[in-house]
Order: C-alpha cells, then structure tokens, then sequence
C-alpha cells in the first residue's frame, strides 16, 4: 500500500534546468532589456536577459536573446547550458541534450550541466544511468545540494525508500530551510506510512514557503492517506486554484468524490484528466469503478476495452474486469477470470466483493446476501465498493 501511494501520489519532482544559479536573476528586467537594446552584440547581455525569462518560464522570448548570444559566443558553456534548458522545456529533446553535452566539451566539470543531464536521463526512464551520474557529481561535489534531491527523488521513484530518506536528511543538514526538501521528505515519508514525521515535515515547507504548491499537495495526500477527506479536498482544491491544469491534484479530488459518495463529481473529475492525459490509466481505472458504482456497466465495459494489453492483463485491472462481468451477470466468465488471479488479489477488498457476488451467481443466494452485508459492515471498506454490495444485496431480495 505505502508503495502504492508513492507511485501514484506523491509529488517528487524532477526539476528540469532549474540549476541556473545566477545573482543576475534579482536584477530588474527592465535594466537588461535598455542595455540589449543599446548593446545588440553583447553576448553576455542577451544571455542574461535569457535566463530572467528561462527562470519566468518565458521560453520563446528566452529561446530568441540565448539563440543570438550563442552566435556571438559559440563557446560559452552557460549559454549552451541554458539553450538546452529551454529546448527541454519546449520539448525538444534532441537539441537540449546536444547543447548540455557542448556545454560540457568546453567545461567537463561544469556541475550545473552535469547535473540537467542527470535530470534529463532521469524524467526519461534512464533511471539506472541517471542514478550512476549523479552519484559521480555527489562524490565531486558533496554539498551540491541540487544534485541531493535529484538524486534523493530518483532513488525514492525507483523504490530505494531508504537510501533517498538518507539522502533527504543529508541535504537538510546542509541546507535546513530550504522548503523543497522539507516538501519532498514529508511526501516520502506519508508514502512510507510515517505521518507523525511527514506532517512535521510538511508544515516546516509551508511555513518557509506558503505558495509552495508541492507541499500543498503532499499535504492533501496526507490527509487522503489519512481518509480526511475534507483536509485532501481543501488542499488539492488549492493547487488547481493556481494550476488548473494540475494533473495529480484533480486526480486526488477525483478520488476525494469517489471516496465521499459523490460519484458524479468523480466522474467529471476523472474526465477531465483523461482530457489532459488520456494514457493516465490510474485515472481511467477509477473512471471505471466509478461507472460500475453508477450502474452504468455498458460504458465502463468500453472503458476498460480501451486499456492497452498490458496492463489490461494486470491482476488489479482483470479483478475490475471481473466485477463488470459479474454486473452484467456473465457470472461463469467473471468466475473464470477470478480464478485465474493470484490469492493476494483475490483477497483484496474487491477480491472479496466479487467472491461474494460470484456465490450468488452459483445459486448460493443466502450465504451471499450473509456475506455482503458481512463485507458491507466492516471498517475501512472503500465506500464504492460498499455501495456496490449494498446495490447488489437490494437487487437480490427485489
């Protein structure tokens, strides 16, 4: 479970090129844009102005004065290091690892550039060579803090819970106001079942960074894990108040509805990150569920045909599968497909859901209706599930 809530939760984030550590960013915008305009052909200047808009996330405007300080200034690996920032961010891959890699030819031990490879490698799925990279940087460079927490976040996403934990407080004894890390401990802790210690860490993100929306977040899935499921609400609600597009956070409210009973909201919710990631199978999992527990069986059979094979052959999906089955009454091929699960899947909540269903299709109608109430009595039971029996049972005895 605890993994459970790492992978699909917690936010851990893989910043890209945000290692561009300049004492120009405080300096007024206005001041650069008067001295580019009187000095076209310094280098230096347009450089500068590119990285004030790289860091405002102004990526066209820093694409054009970094592109025009590079033909200036074909060697500078700063410039090299953060066109390739910005091509990373627009989502050219090619380029912004060729420029990480020109930026290194000149500067070998250039630790920035180093380190947006790593990232890079990392946000790609290179896990195991990205991991080696930022090991090496660490060795040269031991109190790099960037380099801690990507490395702490890579090996927390790759399951290496503790040796990212050790990483964590390292780094925050180096740098023990620094709210990022606070944020990303106190989210790998809550995914560790630590909530005592997430919360402490949580709360001191907060407090040295109120608009840090990566601790909003991993507090609103702190009180999910907790099933507070007003606190996870407020929180996530907060997040998409200044990120409408947040993909986690309306994935958390989503499942705060389905949670709740307010299986309508859900399912909006559940569309809408489809709308923005229709490959998001979480999503599109509890869109399912959703469906069932609104009776409307048809479409959530079309739903899960749209699963790709393989991860429609996950235990957890085939358990789904079972349960759509078993509501249409095809109880033969839903027990087919039960059977052929493992016993740790079947004796999940669902598990047992449908095993009780599956005795009612095997004529065992009193013994069912014994064991659904029996199922829909019990503590911690998921609320959809429970309305489902509870839906099955008032079908039986109509």
């Amino acid at each position: 479970m605890h993994q459970f809530i790492i992978i699909w939760l917690i936010i851990l984030p893989l910043c890209i090129g945000t290692y561009l550590r300049n004492a120009l960013y405080e300096k007024a915008e206005v001041l650069y844009v008067d001295i580019v305009h009187k000095s076209p052909g310094k280098a230096r200047f347009l450089s500068n102005l590119g990285i004030l808009y790289l860091k405002d996330e102004r990526f066209s405007g820093a694409q054009k004065l970094l592109e025009s300080a590079i033909r200036i200034n074909p060697n500078s690996p700063l410039i090299h290091n953060n066109l390739g920032s910005v091509y990373e961010h627009t989502g050219n891959d090619k380029k912004a690892l060729n420029h990480y890699r020109k930026a290194l030819s000149f500067y070998p031990g250039y630790k920035e550039a180093l380190l947006n490879v790593a990232s890079f490698l990392a946000a790609r799925g290179n896990t195991y060579q990205a991991i080696e990279n930022l090991r090496k940087i660490i060795e040269d460079h031991p109190f790099y803090i960037d380099a801690l927490k990507t490395l702490a976040t890579t090996l927390a996403r790759t399951g290496k819970f503790d040796e990212a934990l050790e990483l964590y407080k390292k780094a925050l004894e180096i740098s023990p106001k620094d709210a990022e890390l606070h944020g990303n401990l106190g989210g790998l802790l809550t995914g560790l079942g630590k909530y005592n210690e997430a919360m402490t860490h949580l709360e001191k993100a907060m407090a040295l960074n109120p608009d840090y929306l990566d601790a909003q977040y991993n507090m609103g899935v702190w009180y999910y894990s907790q099933k507070k499921w007003g606190g996870a609400s407020r929180k996530f609600n907060r997040v998409i108040k200044t990120e409408p597009d947040h993909i986690p956070s309306i994935l958390g409210l989503a499942n705060c509805f389905l949670e709740t009973g307010f299986y309508e909201k859900a399912e909006e919710y559940f569309r809408k990150v489809l709308t923005l990631n229709r490959n998001n199978s979480d999503a599109l999992r509890r869109l399912i569920l959703c469906l069932i527990v609104r009776g409307k069986i048809k479409e959530a059979e079309k739903h899960f045909k749209e699963l790709s094979g393989s991860k429609k052959s996950a235990p957890g999906i085939q358990l789904l599968n079972a349960l759509i089955l078993t509501m249409k009454g095809d109880g033969e091929n839903a027990g087919n497909v039960y059977r052929n699960l493992p016993l740790k899947t079947q004796q999940t909540q669902m598990g047992l859901l449908v095993a009780g269903m599956l005795n009612h299709a095997g004529a065992q109608y009193t013994g069912t209706k014994a064991a659904l109430e029996d199922f829909t009595g019990k503590s911690g039971v998921s609320r959809p599930l429970k309305d489902i029996a509870s839906q099955f049972i008032s079908a039986m005895t109509h």
